[in-house]
């Protein structure tokens, strides 16, 4: 299974974890994995309880903390 196969297949549940903002690919050390980007700092003792793999499916999965994410408006009126 190629690791888009692997995101795809794990990305809805991933998603509905709290503290995890999106998922993607990226690479480390040469490396694919996959990425999970989160609104705040998980350390390596608490992933288990948040639920955030370690790996999967043989892919590492590295944590990227990036705050919350919201929508904004752009102050524009849109024209249609």
């Amino acid at each position: 299974m190629t690791i888009d196969d692997v995101l795809r297949l794990h990305e809805d549940a991933l998603l509905s974890l709290p503290d995890v903002q999106g998922v993607g690919i990226g690479e480390r050390e040469g490396v694919k994995v996959i990425k999970i980007f989160t609104n705040r700092r998980i350390h390596d003792e608490d992933r288990e309880r948040a639920g955030v793999p370690l790996e999967l499916d043989g892919y590492k999965v590295e944590l990227e903390v990036i705050g919350s994410i919201s929508a904004q408006d752009s102050g524009e009126t849109r024209k249609d």
